[in-house]
């Protein structure tokens, strides 16, 4: 089922053993390679921690748009030229 429907959106789903081959050389040569292997642990460390630091940011700008809209709520309007009107007082 997963093949037909991909096949319907034009997406190849079906690996040749040969691809897998080729796959596998890439993995064995990380593997036996010890300063390239530290290179690749180093960098899923990075992504790792940078996905943290990502989810962090992301909740840090949910929070002040929050503390945004408590503040400014129906004290800014627009114009019908394209430009802001700050009400001082309302």
């Amino acid at each position: 089922m997963l093949e037909y429907s991909a096949s319907e959106l034009g997406i190849n789903l079906t690996l040749s053993p040969f691809r897998t081959l080729r796959l596998m050389r890439v993995f064995k040569l990380i593997k036996g390679n010890v300063q390239l292997s530290l290179l690749i642990e180093t960098i899923i460390r990075t992504v790792y921690n940078l996905t943290t630091f990502a989810m962090l940011l992301l909740l840090m700008v949910f929070v002040f748009t929050l503390i945004g809209m408590q503040l400014f709520a129906g004290k800014i309007k627009l114009n019908l030229d394209g430009s802001f009107l700050l009400d001082k007082y309302g």
